[in-house]
């Protein structure tokens, strides 16, 4: 690993552990980011328990933080169509904010319809991808990477599932 030496990449704090935890109050972006740059982080990486708040992305941006990404590790394939459409929503908030802040990079969940195999899953996940997440990532100049996961309704959990969904159907996806 010669071609390494010296290489040293930039590490980011994933807020979510610092705001979901059970018994412990949420700190708000501004706190995280503050800790993170003291504790030697090169930034963060907001999950979906953070508040949208633009001036709060200022703040941490302020105080030296990175926004490397955002995150949303929901099931958007949900088989309730009420929780189905709040993490659709989600998504797309999410998606036009990070257009909007700047933020290069949104990791999502691909989702998952409950019962069904994950190859059977494929038309619609890529339905939901090419029709709303990537025209959303195309105009705000994000990169879009899926999460691999197999615990959020998933189906990008496997290289098999991986080739199918990124060499065949999105190519413009990533891990």
């Amino acid at each position: 690993m010669a071609h390494f030496a010296g290489f040293r990449p930039p590490i980011a704090f994933h807020t979510n552990i610092l705001t979901i935890f059970p018994g412990f109050q949420p700190w708000s972006l501004p706190k995280l980011a503050r800790w993170a740059v003291e504790n030697g982080f090169a930034g963060l990486e907001v999950g979906p328990a953070v508040p949208l708040k633009a001036a709060d992305f200022a703040e941490a941006r302020r105080i030296g933080a990175t926004i490397f990404s955002l995150t949303y590790g929901r099931n958007v394939l949900a088989a309730d169509p009420d929780e189905r459409a709040i993490h659709q929503r989600n998504v797309v908030e999410r998606l036009r904010f990070a257009g909007g802040e700047g933020i290069p990079l949104v990791v999502l969940a691909t989702g998952r319809i409950p019962g069904k195999s994950l190859r059977a899953n494929l038309p619609d996940v890529v339905e939901w991808f090419a029709e709303t997440v990537l025209p959303l990532a195309r105009a705000g100049n994000i990169t879009v990477a899926v999460e691999n996961c197999p615990a959020v309704g998933n189906i990008a959990t496997s290289p098999a599932m991986w080739h199918e969904l990124f060499d065949k159907a999105l190519p413009e996806l990533m891990l």
